[in-house]
């Protein structure tokens, strides 16, 4: 926790001093790219004055004055903001030679800045950050425009955008498996959350091992230990090379894990997922040559060790979830799963409709 805050605080420090070198930039990246998704930058959109572009510069300016602590105002128009005036930048601009009888009584559309960052309130915090910091240096503390459906809903600082940050990954260190350093339970169930009131379609991917007490049992905890850490690593190379961006896997506990995805075609991530880790699995047996397995009831099983089921749940986005639902569905389906002999996926949607299976 310490260190998170120390970083961030490290980062704001340097990036008020306008430093802008290579090795700023890579800890920026290093930053960011670990914190995770789960909160969408409009929880963190606060009412801003709203000015019109007709309104005066000097009714501006007399607002500004009135109230020291807003350090900026959104020019909207029809609902949408077209521009952004930053307290600071106006007084700079008025405190020239000719400034005030240039633009005291003249429209705030003027002197607005008409390239402020507007995003949607439901993208995540990690990526309009990205967004904020990849700005002109002149604009890099200036207020991030939160819309929903294209009207204007408040706006964020960039103080209040890496405060979340810090808390974010704060959060996420305390609550990430130590095993695979994956989200853990707390970090699902609010990533779920967010995506179900995003009201986007999205999938989920139940992944675990089967027969891994044998396994435990025969290679010994220390071994088991490594099977779990390899199965972390193929969802997060799958999830690279064949998911999306904002791809999300979390470690439920033990050889439980899941994945949540916007990508339509998530069999096809199945597939990728079971071929992956059958091709992989075979080095942890060593010099053994593995023909049977026992299941948990002590019976011998034909089969020539451990494998995968994945579970693939998706939603339309538009019949009402909770995450209730889901973990109920997840239980129906991995169970169908594992009926499968070998490595292999079911396919149903989060209500119980089969849409599919598949196996290496």
């Amino acid at each position: 926790m310490y260190e998170a805050i120390k970083e961030a605080s490290e980062m704001v420090i340097s990036l008020r001093s306008g430093e802008r070198d290579e090795q700023q930039k890579h800890r920026q990246e290093v930053f960011f790219s670990s914190v995770p998704s789960s909160v969408s930058i409009g929880s963190l959109a606060k009412t801003v004055p709203m000015f019109a572009p007709g309104s005066l510069v000097s009714d501006l300016s007399r607002m500004f004055e009135s109230n020291p602590h807003i350090q900026g105002a959104v020019v909207v128009q029809e609902g949408r903001p077209i521009g952004l005036v930053m307290k600071e930048n106006m007084n700079q601009l008025l405190a020239g030679q000719f400034g005030l009888p240039l633009y005291w009584n003249r429209a705030i559309a003027r002197i607005m800045d008409k390239e402020a960052l507007v995003v949607d309130a439901e993208l995540p915090v990690e990526q309009v950050v990205q967004l904020a910091m990849a700005r002109d240096i002149s604009r890099l503390y200036h207020l991030v425009l939160i819309t929903r459906g294209d009207k204007f809903v408040g706006a964020a600082s960039v103080r209040s955008i890496l405060e979340c940050m810090t808390q974010l990954r704060t959060e996420e260190a305390r609550t990430a498996n130590p095993l695979t350093g994956l989200p853990g339970n707390a970090s699902i169930q609010r990533e779920m959350q967010r995506r179900i009131d995003a009201g986007r379609p999205f999938t989920i991917i139940y992944a675990d091992l089967d027969y891994f007490k044998w396994f435990n049992d025969c290679f010994g905890f220390s071994q088991g230990d490594a099977l779990i850490r390899f199965l972390a690593s193929v969802l997060q190379e799958v999830a690279q090379v064949g998911g999306k961006r904002d791809d999300f896997i979390g470690h439920i506990g033990g050889d439980d894990f899941i994945m949540l995805t916007d990508r339509l075609e998530s069999e096809k991530l199945c597939r990728l997922l079971l071929a992956r880790f059958d091709s992989g699995v075979k080095a942890y047996y060593g010099p053994a040559e593995v023909l049977s397995v026992v299941d948990r009831s002590g019976v011998a099983v034909q089969q020539e060790g451990v494998t995968l089921s994945l579970s693939l749940l998706s939603w339309n986005g538009a019949i009402p979830l909770t995450t209730a639902v889901i973990s109920q569905a997840a239980a129906r389906v991995k169970k169908q799963a594992k009926g499968i002999r070998g490595s292999a996926y079911v396919a149903s949607d989060v209500f119980g409709e089969q849409l599919g299976e598949g196996t290496t």
